[in-house]
């Protein structure tokens, strides 16, 4: 067999030097033939990629001709016939314009959720969907996934996993889903978690208000300095402190424009206060990584208000908390951001 190779690779070299570059060769050598004929293999093949249909994710494993593949691959200018395991077949043509090519699955699975999915486990074993936006919404996708019938499992951040067995057919297969927040462990969670003005150390933040307000253009800017059981306030020219739901300013009580102006700053920093008890009471939307999303509609004097708020945390302390507050009727819509410095 090895005489065989040796003499191809022979006539193999015989045909291509002088197209090429020129060797020193001993053609009794096999190591050295076989390391030319592979240089030549490489300048007259080109790596070869196939991905999803679906999710765009690489393939690792396909079958080629009939013949299994892993890793790195190189083709011939040529016509293939390629498939992966749970793939339809497709007959591809490889030459230097074409060599990416995507395959398209069985079956798969897409889930639409009212979060983030985290986790699907299928059978015994777990996934990490890929996220698409599909007419304007977003569904997690597995694929591909074998036929017939599978017990899943969806799984998200502080939300109650939720199984179900399917039978899979051919195509999407598409599961709609409402899971429901497990409150008590959410809960747990935000007593471990240190809010912008808790505890007694000192802080700064920097609060910036920005919107409408009742049909009038809000936009302020407030720096707040944490220190002890007080808090200092730079509001532009203004500077004032509170301390058990009371301004001074420079020992004096603020007059009427001052209350004002304070008004705005009075309900942001009692809503910060109380930040722990607030995000409570507001129902977790979403988890994406270190942000967290909430959101509660209620009711005020009759009307109705959307209250959004998202946080960031960095070794479980709040490093950002977005405020979103919209009444329609009244013509409100306010952002209220926080940052720690």
């Amino acid at each position: 067999m090895k005489k065989i190779i040796l003499v191809l690779l022979i006539f193999s070299l015989l045909y291509f030097v002088g197209c090429g570059n020129s060797y020193k060769i001993n053609f009794f050598d096999e190591d050295v033939l076989i390391k030319i004929f592979s240089e030549i293999y490489l300048q007259n093949s080109y790596k070869i990629n196939f991905f999803d249909e679906v999710t765009g994710k690489p393939i690792n494993t396909v079958i080629i001709d009939g013949k299994t593949f892993e890793g790195e691959l190189r083709l011939s200018p040529n016509t293939y016939k390629v498939s992966a395991n749970n793939y339809e077949e497709k007959t591809v043509s490889v030459n230097k314009d074409k060599r990416t090519f995507f395959l398209k699955p069985i079956s798969y699975l897409s889930v639409e959720a009212n979060t983030r999915i985290n986790s699907i486990k299928i059978d015994n074993t777990y996934y990490e969907p890929v996220s698409l936006i599909v007419n304007g919404r977003e569904v997690f996708v597995i694929s591909p996934v074998a036929l017939g019938k599978h017990k899943i499992v969806i799984e998200s951040k502080f939300f109650i996993p939720l199984s179900k067995e399917i039978e899979f057919k051919e195509g999407e297969n598409h599961l709609n889903v409402a899971l429901s927040v497990d409150n008590v462990t959410f809960s747990k969670f935000l007593d471990t978690v240190e809010f912008p003005l808790e505890g007694s150390s000192n802080k700064k933040i920097a609060v910036k208000i920005n919107g409408i307000a009742n049909k009038n253009p809000v936009k302020k800017e407030i720096e707040v300095e944490k220190t002890g059981d007080f808090l200092t306030f730079k509001d532009g020219n203004l500077t004032y402190s509170y301390k058990n739901g009371d301004f001074d300013i420079n020992g004096r009580r603020p007059n009427e424009e001052e209350k004002a102006i304070l008004s705005y700053s009075k309900s942001v920093i009692e809503e910060f206060l109380n930040l722990r008890s607030t995000l409570k009471s507001l129902n977790l939307k979403e988890v994406k990584d270190n942000e967290f999303i909430l959101s509660k509609t209620g009711d005020f004097e009759g009307r109705k208000i959307n209250e959004s708020i998202s946080f960031t945390l960095n070794n479980a302390k709040i490093t950002n908390i977005i405020l979103n507050i919209v009444q329609e009727q009244i013509n409100t819509n306010l952002s209220i951001e926080v940052e720690v410095k």
